[in-house]
C-alpha cells in the first residue's frame, strides 16, 4: 500500500513537472528569449498595482531555474519508476528545489498582494492545489528508504545499504 502511494505521488510529480516544463519553456524561451528580452509581465495574476520591474526580473530568474528543475524532475520520475539507483538523490534535489521555489513564489506573490481579489485568489488556488501532493511527497523523503526496505523484505527482496542480509554472521 505504501509503495503504491509513493508511486502515485511520483507519477503525479512527473506529470505536474512535464506540464510545468511546457509552460516554463514558453515563458523563458519564447517570451523572455532565453532571459535576454525584457518582459513587463508574468504568466500568472498580478497585484492591483502591477508587478514592479525588479519583481519581474526575480520571477523570471526563478522561472529559468524552475525550468531546469522541471526537466530534471521528469527524469527523476522516469528513473524512479524504472528502479534506477540514481533516482533517489535526483529526487531529493528536485523535490527540495521545487518545494523551496514554491514557498518563495507563494510568499512573494502573497506579500505583493497578488492573491487579493476573487479572480486572483482563484488563479493562485489553481496553481497551488495541484502542487500539494508534491509537498506530501517531499515530506515523505525521510521514510522512503524505510518503506522500500520493508516492502522489499516482505517479498524476499534486497536489503538496504549497510544492512546485513539475513543469516550473515
Amino acid at each position: 500500500m505504501r509503495r503504491r502511494v509513493v508511486r502515485a505521488l511520483v507519477i503525479w510529480f512527473g506529470l505536474f513537472q512535464a506540464v510545468h516544463t511546457i509552460f516554463g519553456a514558453h515563458y523563458v524561451i519564447v517570451e523572455r528569449r532565453f532571459m535576454f528580452a525584457r518582459s513587463d509581465g508574468v504568466p500568472f495574476p498580478e497585484p492591483a498595482g502591477g508587478w514592479q520591474p525588479q519583481a519581474v526580473d526575480v520571477i523570471a530568474a526563478m522561472g529559468a531555474v524552475d525550468l531546469v528543475i522541471s526537466v530534471l524532475s521528469v527524469g527523476f520520475a522516469i528513473g524512479y519508476l524504472r528502479g534506477a539507483r540514481w533516482s533517489r538523490w535526483l529526487g531529493i534535489v528536485c523535490l527540495t528545489v521545487s518545494v523551496y521555489a514554491g514557498v518563495v513564489f507563494n510568499w512573494g506573490t502573497m506579500a505583493s498582494g497578488a492573491w487579493k481579489g476573487g479572480s486572483n485568489l482563484t488563479g493562485y488556488l489553481v496553481i497551488n492545489i495541484p502542487w500539494l501532493p508534491i509537498v506530501a511527497l517531499f515530506a515523505l523523503i525521510p521514510v522512503l528508504d524505510r518503506w522500500s526496505a520493508q516492502s522489499d523484505r516482505a517479498v524476499g527482496g534486497a536489503v538496504t545499504p549497510g544492512e546485513r542480509p539475513a543469516g550473515a554472521g
